[in-house]
């Protein structure tokens, strides 16, 4: 007889892409909204003024070369990569479907994990994190630190800084082709009118209109005789 729904075990596989380790220590999530320094007016959406910047993840986690047996396959998904579960029908299900050691290496399985994490920082391929809180996409590692001394030189413990990468999709459109001919902005062609003979002045008053803006063109109003005091 199956188990009530809110007695039945549920699990979390903590990930990081396709690597599974064998205890994760911390996880530290960071969301930030980037709101404008510049005053908003009354009545103007806020939401216009702000974004949120790309989410952050810290992941503190572990690989031993000597880890613990008996999940199937010589792998261990220990108590620090699993949330809840870890008994009974959950402990089995793990134990059928337990994935093969992808830190499995001659030359140790921390050296091995530690090859594999700088890959996927250098390959800087967005991939999904699994954590305790929520599934994560599109991230890529900023950043490792780990270190290593006489007590833990059997082992791999790091650091890991992830960052999102913000993805988003285009559309181009394709406007249909624009038909022959000239359009209403484009000029006509030119019209040969012919020499055009300028027509003689009679009036006074435009004669002297005349001179004045040729002298003040040509700065000579003294020499004319008009505009000068």
């Amino acid at each position: 007889m199956a188990e009530p729904i809110n007695r039945q075990h549920v699990a979390v596989i903590r990930s990081m892409g396709s690597f599974v380790f064998d205890a994760v220590f911390e996880e530290t999530h960071e969301a930030d909204l980037e709101v404008t320094d510049n005053p908003v007016e009354t009545g103007v959406v806020v939401s216009d003024h702000a974004f949120m910047k790309p989410l952050r993840l810290s992941i503190s986690a572990g690989v031993s070369d000597t880890p613990l047996k008996g999940w199937g396959g010589g792998y261990q998904v220990s108590q620090g990569a699993l949330v809840g579960g870890g008994s009974g029908e959950g402990k089995d299900f793990w134990a059928r479907n337990a994935p093969s050691d992808p830190f499995a290496s001659d030359a140790g399985r921390s050296r091995r994990a530690f090859e594999l994490l700088t890959e996927l920082q250098r390959r800087a391929e967005p991939f999904a994190v699994q954590t305790g809180l929520k599934l994560y996409e599109n991230m890529v590692i900023t950043s490792i630190r780990t270190s290593q001394d006489k007590d833990t030189s059997g082992a791999l413990f790091f650091t890991a800084s992830l960052r999102e990468v913000l993805i988003v999709n285009t559309e181009t459109v394709k406007y249909p082709p624009r038909k022959p001919g000239a359009t209403k902005r484009q000029a006509g062609p030119k019209k040969h009118k012919g020499e055009q003979q300028g027509k003689e002045v009679t009036d006074e008053s435009k004669k002297k209109k005349l001179r004045e803006s040729a002298a003040h063109a040509l700065g000579l109003q003294k020499f004319f005789g008009v505009g000068g005091r």
